[in-house]
């Protein structure tokens, strides 16, 4: 199920995969980094899980230096995790429509206005309210969504609409065919070049 950013740290956070990882109940089954950029840094990401059946429960990625030491957050960030038998991961691609729905805060990246500085923090301490108060709801509710009969009606009727829309497309294909070549046909004298 995609999540964006904030629930899926919510969820991670909420949850008990750091005593996990720390006590040794999920082992590394898989780690990689990105070469070091010009600045020292480099991305590093860890995929944990259950050294039994080694099926992946967490993905986590941070930024570290060449001596080891966490930066930019000091956090690892959660990017895919499978919680109570439901997979979370992030919304994909690199529109922009995309980006705000993976992290509302990514839309303006780098920048030097005060007030968008002001709202990205803001926007981070509710987020972080919300956590604590209430929960990761936006993943509560959209796998209620999907697991309803509700969703399954909607499924149903879009499928419908689709199929009907097909049909009348398939049924009108000759009539189609005959406007366009109406409107394609020379119309008058037309000069014949031998």
């Amino acid at each position: 199920m995609t999540v964006d950013a904030w629930t899926l740290k919510c969820l991670y956070n909420r949850s008990d995969y750091p005593q996990r990882i720390e006590s040794g109940e999920f082992v590394s089954l898989y780690e990689k980094s990105s070469k070091p950029r010009a600045n020292g840094e480099r991305t590093v990401q860890v995929y944990y899980g259950r050294p039994t059946d080694r099926f992946l429960m967490v993905r986590l990625q941070w930024f570290e230096n060449a001596e080891g030491e966490i930066l930019r957050s000091g956090l690892k960030e959660p990017k895919h995790m499978c919680l109570d038998g439901i997979d979370y991961h992030m919304h994909g691609g690199d529109t922009c429509w995309q980006q705000f729905r993976r992290d509302p805060t990514n839309v303006i990246p780098r920048t030097a206005n005060n007030f968008v500085i002001c709202m990205k923090k803001q926007y981070g301490k509710w987020r972080r309210y919300k956590c604590n108060r209430f929960g990761p709801v936006e993943a509560y509710w959209r796998s209620w969504w999907f697991t309803s009969g509700f969703y399954g009606g909607y499924r149903d009727s879009a499928d419908s609409v689709v199929r009907r829309y097909r049909r009348a497309r398939k049924a009108l294909k000759p009539y189609r065919s005959a406007v366009r070549r109406f409107f394609s046909e020379p119309r008058g004298p037309v000069l014949a070049l031998s």
